[in-house]
This record gives C-alpha cells, sequence and structure tokens, in this order.
C-alpha cells in the first residue's frame, strides 16, 4: 500500500454552497416568527413585534451565516420566550409573572429537521487546478 502524501491533494478545490440553502430556511424562519409572534392585546401594539424580524448574512471565520433577529424589539424577545416579573403591577400576593411565549423555538423546532436534511444533500463541487 502507498503512503499518501498531502502534497498530492495541494491543487484540489472543493466547495460546498450552503448559501441557498441557508437563504431559504432563514426566510422561512423569519415567515413563521412574523406569524407565530405573540401579539397584544391593543392592536397599535400588536404589529410592531411582530414585523420586526429579519434576516442578516454575516460573514466569519467558518464561512457565511444568517442570523434571524427582531430589529424593532430586541430586547423583547428574551423576555417573550421565557417569561418575566412585571414590576409596574403590584398585587395582594407580590410581583405579577407573565408566562413565557415559546415562538422562536417553535419556529426553530419546525425548520429544523428540512434543515438538517438539506444541508446532507447539499452539492459538492471539486475542482482541480
Amino acid at each position: 500500500m502507498k503512503n499518501i502524501n498531502i502534497e498530492d491533494f495541494k491543487d484540489i478545490e472543493v466547495k460546498i454552497d450552503f448559501e441557498p440553502i441557508m437563504d431559504k430556511y432563514s426566510k422561512k424562519a423569519k415567515d413563521i416568527l412574523i406569524n407565530e409572534s405573540p401579539k397584544s392585546g391593543r392592536p397599535n401594539r400588536a404589529t410592531p413585534y411582530a414585523l420586526g424580524w429579519t434576516v442578516n448574512s454575516d460573514k466569519d471565520r467558518q464561512g457565511i451565516k444568517k442570523v434571524v433577529w427582531n430589529e424593532t424589539n430586541w430586547q423583547l424577545t428574551h423576555l417573550l420566550e421565557n417569561g418575566h416579573f412585571i414590576t409596574n403591577v403590584k398585587r395582594p400576593g407580590g410581583l405579577l409573572w407573565a408566562a413565557p411565549r415559546k415562538h422562536i423555538k417553535n419556529a426553530y423546532l419546525s425548520i429544523r429537521g428540512g434543515y438538517i436534511r438539506a444541508m446532507k444533500k447539499a452539492k459538492v463541487k471539486a475542482e482541480f487546478k
């Protein structure tokens, strides 16, 4: 058996194009979050949070990544997802607790399976120089 030398592979460039898959699923997550976001009982306060979801592209050491985040009310996402005390409402029994509304986790869980399957089926391109 012949020894394999790393220098034999220096002219091969391998590319895996994940960007179309990431675009598709990040837009899907955004659409789900727009539809599933908690809405206030007051009509003028219902839309800014729900319509604030946006997708950003960012390039880091590992390549391109897509981030879905709420641009208008980013501070509110943690409070709604995990629940919080309402400090300006005092009751005889103590502070008022607002229960969590799991909308971000539900959006993640609904697209996770399809996203993983799509990434496994991604096209691999090898080019020889």
